[in-house]
């Protein structure tokens, strides 16, 4: 499980599904599963709340403790899947996934025109050592 300095980050997990329709019968079926209770007892950190909507495709609402909420549309999902939607969302970080420096990447549109940099095109440059001397030019 995902946790920052110690500290779970998966708060509560909201399951919302139609009572009747088609696309929540793998919803339903995970709720009445082992699968739920199984996950429950390994995670108690996680609050579990089921919410029955009408006329609505189901959806698991993760909610974590910086207050950062994600939704994953899980129509048409047998409860496997949405067992491993639950543990996607257990494991992953709250708010962006991407570093600092993966989101603000420069990238130019036009190469340079001396070529790609390379670490062996300043081999040729000499240290003060190698430079020969008014002593050793003669």
């Amino acid at each position: 499980t995902m946790a920052l300095n110690g500290v779970r980050q998966l708060n509560s997990l909201t399951l919302r599904y139609c009572k009747r329709g088609g696309s929540s019968d793998g919803m339903r079926s995970f709720i009445g599963s082992d699968l739920k209770s199984q996950f429950e007892e390994a995670n108690p950190h996680v609050t579990f709340q089921t919410t029955q909507i009408g006329n609505k495709h189901p959806i698991l609402v993760a909610e974590y403790a910086n207050g950062y909420k994600r939704q994953i549309d899980v129509r048409n999902k047998t409860s496997e899947e949405i067992l491993h939607y639950i543990h996607y969302l257990n494991d992953r970080r709250p708010g962006a996934n991407r570093t600092f420096q993966e989101r603000y990447k420069q990238v130019s549109q036009r190469p340079s025109i001396q070529g790609p940099w390379h670490p062996e095109d300043w081999s040729y440059v000499h240290t003060f050592r190698d430079l020969p001397t008014s002593k050793t030019a003669e």
